[in-house]
């Protein structure tokens, strides 16, 4: 079984059923197969190969996931992207970008204009799929992450290690797709992709809307069962929800990902949403390994507390696995793990292996997982050590702070230091800001605060630490 065996299995069955729900139409199963076979012979006049690489620039998300399912068909690997790294996209050996608005005066893009024409159907067209499109160790999708250094990099996964991130969230009771999910996270995402072709694969509907207003109006008419965003994402339906005024009765759970939640926007999504909430722990490069869900997330508070849905470990610097209560690396054992991007001539498909996401973590004695950070962002001042995460937690509580960023870094003498950048009403007092640290996290000593107008994020909301490093830099 692939995605594209599950989608038009879907379309044999409920062919009139709507496969995907936007603000201004609806697609049913018989118009996403025939506009995929449309856009497949479209594409397949560009004589393009398994050894092109091509980018998916499409803003309009339900002909994203058409083009996405075509280049499938044609056994072509391609990668979803944002419009501002087309740039990056070129680096990679992409073929071509097929965008749905052409940008004039950039010769180094191979653009392909995707016209309305594309999408109409033909009459008559056999719906079946090519069994063969994709060779066992042949490169399927590739994704671009920046993770938490804000610079992207990329991975590549094949079409089986792609059909099993599918697999492991439909085998998790707790994060499996209800009748129509509302996918408010972006498909250039690998976290965002999956969620959207999901109830694709098992005859449920995908919603898609462009703000999160819109995405709160569609699950009112539309009677939305599910809302899958990121932390930012959701930060902005909730506060949308705030001026609302027509109930939402039908949500029945909230599913995040992308970044880590805190207690107050749990608190605050249950109050205003939906009781169901449900955070998960998941990397680009391992896929989903830890879950935690309604009362489980308040109980853990501000600390990152996960259920593992995969086999987890902790080792130390040396690789020793740790017992239980030992603060180490984060491993995790996958069998969707994606492969650093070499190109397509490199590419070398992972095995069942370990693989490091970049955390620290430690398990507790019942077996749950508790992140304490990046491995990257770990102090060692005075002989004590000091994760920044953990900082940054705290000062974001800090009376009068709004947003806050903390990052490690090397000060003028080589000696190790914490930087900060906080968004705030009031500029707070470094020393009285340094105090009340202190006395929260002892060794916790703040070299740089800088009141900024907004703290650097990706579009999921993460803190780009590489450059809040750079802008920090020159602040004395």
């Amino acid at each position: 079984m692939t995605i594209l065996n599950a989608i038009f299995r879907s379309a044999r069955l409920w062919p009139d059923k709507p496969a995907m729900l936007l603000a201004d139409r609806i697609v049913t199963y018989r118009m996403l197969v025939g506009s995929t076979l449309a856009v497949a012979a479209k594409l397949r006049q560009l004589e393009l190969t398994k050894h092109d690489l091509v980018a998916i620039d499409v803003n309009d998300p339900a002909r994203h996931v058409v083009v996405a399912l075509a280049l499938f068909q044609l056994g072509i690997p391609s990668v979803s992207i944002r419009s501002e790294l087309r740039g990056f996209a070129t680096t990679l050996g992409t073929r071509l970008i097929l965008v749905d608005e052409f940008e004039s005066g950039h010769p180094a893009f191979n653009q392909q204009h995707v016209t309305d024409d594309w999408f109409i159907a033909s009459e008559g067209a056999e719906a079946s799929v090519n069994a063969t499109a994709f060779g066992e160790n042949d490169v399927c999708r590739v994704s671009i992450t920046s993770g938490s250094t804000g610079l992207p990099k990329a991975v590549a996964q094949t079409e089986v290690s792609v059909w099993r991130r599918i697999q492991e969230r439909l085998s998790s009771s707790l994060a499996q797709p209800w009748p129509r999910t509302l996918c408010m996270a972006g498909l250039s995402t690998n976290f965002g992709f999956a969620r959207a072709l999901l109830p694709l694969c098992i005859g449920q509907t995908t919603c898609f809307a462009t703000s999160a207003e819109e995405a709160l109006h569609m699950t009112s008419v539309y009677g939305i069962h599910q809302l899958v965003g990121s932390p930012a994402q959701l930060t902005a339906a909730a506060a949308a929800m705030a001026g609302m005024r027509f109930p939402i009765p039908s949500l029945d759970s909230i599913i995040c990902g992308g970044g880590p939640l805190n207690s107050a926007l749990v608190t605050r999504l249950r109050s205003e949403l939906c009781a169901t909430v449900i955070d998960s722990y998941s990397s680009t490069e391992g896929g989903g390994a830890g879950i935690a869900a309604g009362d489980f997330l308040l109980r853990r508070g501000d600390r990152l507390l996960f259920l593992p849905v995969k086999d987890i470990r902790i080792v130390g610097p040396g690789g020793e696995a740790l017992p239980a209560g030992k603060e180490g690396h984060v491993q995790v054992r996958s069998d969707s793990y994606a492969s650093p991007w070499r190109g397509l001539s490199g590419f070398e498909p992972a095995n069942t292996a370990w693989c490091a996401p970049g955390d620290l973590g430690r398990l507790d004695s019942s077996g749950c997982l508790e992140i304490m950070g990046r491995s990257d962002d770990v102090l060692n001042i005075g002989g004590v050590k000091v994760n920044s995460e953990a900082v940054q937690q705290v000062i974001s509580t800090y009376p009068g702070i709004r947003d806050a960023g903390v990052v490690a870094a090397m000060g003028a003498r080589g000696n190790p230091e914490l930087w900060a950048a906080v968004v705030a009403d009031i500029a707070p007092n470094a020393d009285d800001l340094a105090v009340w640290l202190e006395a929260r996290i002892p060794g916790a000593r703040l070299a740089k605060v800088a009141v900024v107008q907004s703290v650097p994020r990706s579009h999921l909301g993460k803190l780009m630490r590489g450059e809040l490093r750079r802008q920090l830099e020159g602040h004395v």
